[in-house]
Formats: structure tokens, sequence, C-alpha cells
């Protein structure tokens, strides 16, 4: 089944037939979310409040967590949580695809932000 703190809206949804690289971008967001808050994007009191939470919610924005984290590593991290899988496709694999090919074209200037995504 996977861990529903990080499983895609589609999985929680119980739509596995739906589930594609999308699935993997939206898991990436969410570890990002974890490595920028110290905490996954959506953690319920009991599993079944966490996939609605996952499902419904959006997650509480990076910066109202961790003022200092990096705006840009906050918006891809948010658009790669995107329930849209449209936006998911356009926004959050293109842009982990820029960091992970090309690390100078990182919308960001953090040399120890774009090593540590390398690792992504």
């Amino acid at each position: 089944m996977g861990t529903p703190s990080y499983m895609p809206p589609e999985q929680a949804e119980g739509k596995a037939k739906h589930l594609n690289h999308l699935a993997d971008i939206y898991s990436l967001g969410a570890m990002l979310y974890e490595f920028l808050t110290g905490r996954p994007p959506f953690k319920g009191r009991t599993l079944l409040e966490t996939l609605e939470h996952v499902k419904k919610k959006d997650p509480v924005p990076p910066i109202q967590l961790q003022p200092d984290a990096p705006i840009d590593l906050q918006t891809i991290c948010l658009k790669a949580l995107e329930k849209d899988p449209q936006i998911k496709v356009h926004v959050g694999y293109d842009t982990f695809n820029v960091i992970r090919m090309n690390p100078k074209r990182a919308p960001f200037d953090n040399v120890k932000v774009r090593q540590a995504l390398n690792y992504l």
C-alpha cells in the first residue's frame, strides 16, 4: 500500500490503475517537504485520517513552519504536492529534472541545497 503521508491522492483514493510517474513526483515532493520542515506534509491521528488529509487537504505552507527555508524549494515542493496531476506533470517533473540534469539552471543559488537535491 505504501506510506500514507507520502502517497499521492490518487493512491489514497484506491485508484491504483491511475498511478504513473506522477506518483513518484508527488512522493519526491513529500520527502522534500519533510526535508524543509522536519515533518511529513500530512499526518493524522489515525491511518484513515492521514489518508483523508492526503486526499482533501493542502499541506501547511513550509514558510509557516520553517521561515528560513529557500522560497524556490518551497515552490517546487508545493507544486510537486499538487492534487491536480496536470500541474504536477508541467511543474514538478520538469523542475526536478532541471535540477538533477543541470544544477546550474536550478532556480536558486544555494550550493548546499543543489547538492542535497542531487541525491533525490
